[in-house]
């Protein structure tokens, strides 16, 4: 049995991650510093807290896709920066895909389009 079957652990590192945005999966590399960061931001945020925030998706999408112009990843942010808000909250539990269908259907969104799964 090797070291993988083991401990589920082992080799998680390695371990493509994705977001599916609009129907397109996007390669994403998240670390820990990303996910600190990204729950340190408050509801009433400032430019500045905003500007963070873009620059830890934006990190995210780079180490992943490190060939991809950075303005080519800016566009696609730009596209859908909402959606985007919302995977990250749900790939780090901040929240769940049940948790925003519910305030969907309560602000009149219901089948408004976010990805499936998780």
């Amino acid at each position: 049995m090797n070291e993988a079957k083991k401990n589920p652990l082992i080799g998680l590192s390695k371990r493509e991650r994705y977001l599916e945005i609009n129907g397109q999966k996007i390669k994403i590399k998240p670390k820990v510093k990303d996910a600190e960061m990204f729950s340190l931001m408050k509801r009433n945020m400032t430019e500045e807290d905003m500007q963070r925030l873009t620059t830890i998706m934006k990190n995210i999408i780079k180490r992943a896709n490190p060939e991809v112009p950075d303005e080519d990843i800016e566009a696609f942010i730009t596209e859908n920066y909402g959606t985007l808000i919302l995977e990250l909250s749900i790939y780090f539990g901040y929240t769940s895909r049940r948790e925003v269908e519910r305030l969907k259907k309560e602000m009149g969104l219901a089948g408004v389009g976010i990805a499936k799964g998780r």
